[in-house]
Protein backbone atom coordinates (compact mmCIF):
# COMPACT_ATOMS: atom_id res chain seq x y z
CA UNK A 1 0.00 0.00 0.00
CA UNK A 2 1.83 3.07 -1.20
CA UNK A 3 1.87 6.00 1.23
CA UNK A 4 0.98 9.44 1.06
CA UNK A 5 1.57 12.54 2.73
CA UNK A 6 0.25 15.84 1.74
CA UNK A 7 2.67 18.43 1.35
CA UNK A 8 2.18 21.57 4.46
CA UNK A 9 2.56 25.23 2.48
CA UNK A 10 2.51 27.84 4.73
CA UNK A 11 -0.03 29.73 4.65
CA UNK A 12 -0.90 33.61 6.04
CA UNK A 13 -3.01 33.65 9.20
CA UNK A 14 -5.13 36.57 8.87
CA UNK A 15 -7.19 37.48 11.63
CA UNK A 16 -10.88 38.93 11.40
CA UNK A 17 -11.48 42.37 12.53
CA UNK A 18 -13.28 41.88 16.01
CA UNK A 19 -14.56 46.13 15.73
CA UNK A 20 -13.92 48.97 13.61
CA UNK A 21 -11.15 51.36 15.24
CA UNK A 22 -11.54 54.19 12.41
CA UNK A 23 -15.09 54.38 13.35
CA UNK A 24 -14.82 53.97 16.80
CA UNK A 25 -11.89 56.32 17.32
CA UNK A 26 -13.23 58.82 14.67
CA UNK A 27 -10.51 58.36 12.27
CA UNK A 28 -9.62 60.43 9.52
CA UNK A 29 -7.20 58.30 7.44
CA UNK A 30 -5.87 61.50 5.76
CA UNK A 31 -2.21 61.42 6.14
CA UNK A 32 -2.38 64.11 8.92
CA UNK A 33 -1.65 64.53 12.19
CA UNK A 34 -4.74 63.33 14.80
CA UNK A 35 -3.69 66.17 17.25
CA UNK A 36 -5.81 69.25 18.39
CA UNK A 37 -4.56 72.89 17.37
CA UNK A 38 -6.04 74.65 20.30
CA UNK A 39 -5.13 78.01 18.49
CA UNK A 40 -7.03 77.35 15.37
CA UNK A 41 -9.55 75.06 17.74
CA UNK A 42 -9.64 72.06 15.24
CA UNK A 43 -7.90 68.82 14.27
CA UNK A 44 -4.16 70.10 13.31
CA UNK A 45 -3.80 69.94 9.92
CA UNK A 46 0.07 68.97 9.37
CA UNK A 47 1.65 65.95 7.41
CA UNK A 48 2.49 62.94 9.40
CA UNK A 49 6.18 61.44 7.99
CA UNK A 50 5.05 59.04 4.89
CA UNK A 51 6.54 56.08 7.18
CA UNK A 52 4.44 57.03 9.96
CA UNK A 53 1.39 56.88 8.07
CA UNK A 54 1.99 53.38 7.53
CA UNK A 55 3.17 52.19 11.25
CA UNK A 56 -0.24 54.14 12.40
CA UNK A 57 -1.95 52.16 9.96
CA UNK A 58 -0.32 48.64 10.91
CA UNK A 59 -1.70 49.56 14.25
CA UNK A 60 -4.83 50.62 13.44
CA UNK A 61 -5.30 47.02 11.64
CA UNK A 62 -3.58 45.16 14.48
CA UNK A 63 -5.90 46.68 17.44
CA UNK A 64 -9.26 45.62 15.14
CA UNK A 65 -8.60 41.83 15.95
CA UNK A 66 -7.75 42.30 19.35
CA UNK A 67 -11.16 42.54 21.98
CA UNK A 68 -11.96 46.72 22.14
CA UNK A 69 -10.70 47.51 26.03
CA UNK A 70 -8.79 50.25 26.11
CA UNK A 71 -6.79 48.84 29.38
CA UNK A 72 -5.38 46.17 26.83
CA UNK A 73 -5.14 48.17 24.22
CA UNK A 74 -3.38 51.22 26.26
CA UNK A 75 0.20 50.35 24.97
CA UNK A 76 -1.05 49.66 21.27
CA UNK A 77 -3.12 53.42 21.78
CA UNK A 78 0.27 54.68 22.81
CA UNK A 79 2.22 53.94 19.83
CA UNK A 80 -0.54 54.96 17.73
CA UNK A 81 -0.84 58.43 19.37
CA UNK A 82 3.09 58.63 18.57
CA UNK A 83 2.74 57.36 14.70
CA UNK A 84 -0.30 59.50 14.27
CA UNK A 85 1.09 62.83 16.18
CA UNK A 86 3.15 65.56 13.90
CA UNK A 87 6.92 65.91 15.21
CA UNK A 88 7.02 69.50 14.96
CA UNK A 89 3.79 70.93 17.13
CA UNK A 90 1.62 68.06 19.29
CA UNK A 91 3.87 65.18 19.85
CA UNK A 92 2.82 66.35 23.65
CA UNK A 93 -0.57 65.26 23.10
CA UNK A 94 0.17 61.57 23.13
CA UNK A 95 -1.12 61.43 26.83
CA UNK A 96 -4.40 62.97 25.83
CA UNK A 97 -4.90 61.05 22.77
CA UNK A 98 -4.75 58.30 24.30
CA UNK A 99 -7.17 59.21 27.02
CA UNK A 100 -9.44 60.32 24.16
CA UNK A 101 -9.67 57.53 22.40
CA UNK A 102 -9.89 55.40 25.48
CA UNK A 103 -13.27 56.79 26.66
CA UNK A 104 -14.19 56.15 22.94
CA UNK A 105 -13.93 52.63 23.33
Amino acid sequence: MPYHTTSRTPTACVLAPLWDPVAVLGLCGDGRCVGFAPSQRRKCRNPVAYHNVESFDQVVDMISTKRPDANLLRLDLVRMAEYGLCVRNHQNQVESMVDKWSTLI
